[in-house]
């Protein structure tokens, strides 16, 4: 590991000299790239996400965080969850390392200090799938993604339901003019990344490969009567976009996923419990959008399929089982606005159709009775349509007010199950001191459905309940937002209440997870943003929260999330020589965890104006570290998932402007 490291470092040094060099000798391309820079600065004052239509930052009355197609690479991240992590205001949670989806359990990216709150989209569509609100941002490579904007706080006015603590929006690529791209990495433990492009105005075109060898012990189960490691079979991703725009008002998007992996439960005291896993998962995602200047609409369909192979190789009597788990989302969501009476009007309504169809197989007995297999068919479908209103009016030229509300419906086709129209009222307003400066505050009602599996799942580990409530809560900010140029920022105080939060819920008695409503769910806390031009090649930045993120079931009152993330970020780019180095900081973490500090490196040099080469470093420092777990004092489950380590990358990346 250190031969590696010094390698690394070896190779930084040897760009670092090159560059003084190269740069003088750039000419031309220098005006090209601070044209480049610019429009970059335009872009990132520019939320769309927010408002539902283009606004400028100052006069948004959210916290958002854009992340424009240059600040993806900077940062560095391969896959949306690695990218994701790195940005202020996030925690994240995964059962396996890089969010790879264990058996179902995928990473999610938490929201001040509370998971599963989130609204996760994919051009505007959501891409949390129904059955047990999973989504897979490991498998969408960085590469394909053109635009990501997050706003923090409850959203569910325009963005329905699960759009609690906040919303995430990933714009992938789109025609546009002639170029032609990719990318070859190769790294620690075989991994490999491979990924190519090609675009004109009608079309864009991508595909990506990535894989890396076996790893042991990714995850460690401390159980005093069975513990285990869990070891994970070498993972394959491919992933393929494809962006049409026959017309110009008229773009239609295609994103397919697939990953074949596994994993194995190695119980080394009670080793006829050992088993292994092999796992196919695979996404289809399109959707049609229409764009006038003052209405859109957009048809998406996504489906979604997952298999799991069961070998319990531990006990050679025991049959092996297969799960087979599909689900599909289709609807259509459509806005219009127009000016009245000196006020921006915005109304619309969107129709969501829900679908799970899964054969699920346990195994029932035991070695000495015998075994069985017990087979569940779980297909249940319901409707969601809704509709909102909102109206922006500006006084004095100072003062921007946005109230709206959805009317947002559920409509359960299982018998016996309840049925729902909840009002999602919500209120922004801006107050703009001058052109550099800008007070926001807001207030919200959030809403959330159970999902099916909570409803209507049970297995061998969890149990769902008919009789759960949806989630309800209230989100409240106010802040402070300034941009002088070279050094801009967001401030904001929040508190995110919510009562009713769905969990399961472990009961040690008979070893079970039962899907409960706690009483009561809450984070209150501080988020922060900077980001400092200190010269024309180098850049700071400054993300994260301070918080006390907490939940109460019968009086007993836990820590739900990190109580500090911070997010620091350098970098420097001379237009040749690209350097960057950031983290991800978790504090005072929830559920006996220790700190997490993983430290990333990304650099790049261009050896042509079409070819870089790069290198990156994950966990610089090596850190023995988990990712996530449980290791509560007493708890008798406690596990962690383990960081792998430092991780090396080197390699090409190829960008040709046909023009």
């Amino acid at each position: 590991m250190r031969r590696t490291a010094k390698l690394l470092a070896a190779a930084l040094m040897a760009l670092t000299a090159a560059a003084a060099p190269a740069a003088a000798a750039q000419g031309p391309g220098e005006d090209q790239e601070k044209q480049k820079k610019q429009e970059a600065v335009l872009s990132e004052s520019i939320n769309v996400t927010a408002k539902r239509y283009k606004a400028e930052e100052l006069d948004t009355g959210a916290f958002t965080t854009v992340l424009t197609e240059e600040d993806i690479a900077k940062q560095g991240g391969l896959d949306a969850f690695d990218l994701l992590q790195r940005n202020g205001g996030v925690s994240f949670s995964a059962s396996l390392p890089g969010g790879i989806t264990q058996g179902g359990m995928n990473g999610e990216i938490g929201v001040r200090g509370i998971n599963g709150g989130e609204q996760v989209m994919l051009n505007g569509v959501s891409i949390i799938e129904p059955t047990a609100e999973a989504y897979d941002l490991d498998q969408i490579p960085a590469a394909f993604l053109e635009r990501v904007e997050m706003v923090k706080g409850a959203s569910s006015t325009l963005y329905g339901s699960r759009a609690m603590t906040g919303v995430i929006n990933m714009r992938t690529k789109r025609p546009g003019n002639p170029a032609t791209g990719g990318q070859l990495l190769g790294g620690s433990n075989g991994y490999a990344d491979g990924n190519a492009w090609y675009r004109n105005e009608l079309v864009f075109l991508g595909a990506s490969y990535v894989r890396f060898d076996d790893l042991s012990r990714v995850k460690a189960n401390y159980s005093k009567t069975s513990p285990y490691n869990t070891n994970l079979f070498g993972p394959q991703k491919y992933a393929a976009l494809a962006s049409v725009q026959p017309l110009e008002p008229l773009t239609l998007n295609y994103m397919f996923n697939y990953t074949d992996a596994g994993y194995q439960a190695d119980y080394y005291k009670k080793t006829t419990s050992s088993y292994k896993v092999d796992e196919v998962v695979y996404h289809h995602y399109l959707s049609a959008i229409y764009e006038q200047e003052s209405w859109q609409a957009t048809a998406f369909f996504n489906y979604n399929h997952m298999k799991l192979d069961y070998d319990y190789y531990g006990d050679a009597k025991k049959p092996g089982k297969e799960n087979n788990k599909d689900s599909f989302t289709t609807g259509v969501d459509a806005q219009g606005s127009a000016d009245v009476l000196d006020s921006k009007l915005l109304y619309g309504g969107t129709y969501l159709f829900e679908q799970q169809d899964e054969t699920r197989q346990d195994v029932m007995g035991s070695s000495k009775a015998g075994y069985y297999i017990k087979e569940a068919v779980l297909d249940h479908t319901r409707h969601q349509p809704s509709v909102f209103v909102q109206i922006e009016k500006t006084f004095w030229d100072r003062l921007i007010l946005t109230p709206g509300v959805r009317g947002q419906g559920v409509i359960n086709t299982e018998e016996g199950q309840d049925n729902y129209f909840e009002p999602v009222p919500q209120v922004q307003a801006v107050f703009k001191a001058n052109e550099y400066n800008s007070v926001f505050a807001n207030v919200g009602r959030a809403f959330r459905m159970p999902t099916f599996n909570q409803l209507y799942a049970t297995t061998n580990t969890f149990v769902g309940n008919k009789d759960l409530e949806p989630e309800y809560g209230w989100s409240y900010e106010v802040g402070w937002k300034f941009d002088c140029g070279r050094f801009s920022g967001v401030i904001s105080a929040f508190l995110m209440d919510y009562t009713d939060k769905i969990r399961y819920v472990y009961n040690e008695p008979d070893d079970l997870y039962y899907a409960k409503n706690m009483d009561e769910y809450r984070t209150t806390g501080v988020e922060w943003r900077f980001a400092w031009q200190a010269t024309e090649t180098i850049e700071l930045a400054l993300g994260g929260y301070g918080a006390d993120p907490w939940e109460e079931e019968d009086g007993l009152v836990e820590q739900a999330g990190p109580k500090w993330q911070v997010a620091p970020g350098v970098y420097y780019d001379n237009g040749v020589l690209s350097l960057g180095l950031n983290a991800e900081v978790l504090l005072a973490r929830e559920r006996g965890l220790d700190d997490y500090v993983n430290l990333h490196l990304t650099g790049s040099y261009a050896l042509t104006k079409w070819l870089k080469l790069q290198v990156r470093a994950d966990n610089l420092l090596d850190r023995d570290q988990a990712v996530y777990g449980n290791m509560t004092p007493g708890y008798s489950g406690q596990y962690e998932v383990l960081d792998p380590g430092l991780w090396l990358y080197g390699g090409f990346v190829i960008d040709m402007n046909l023009l």
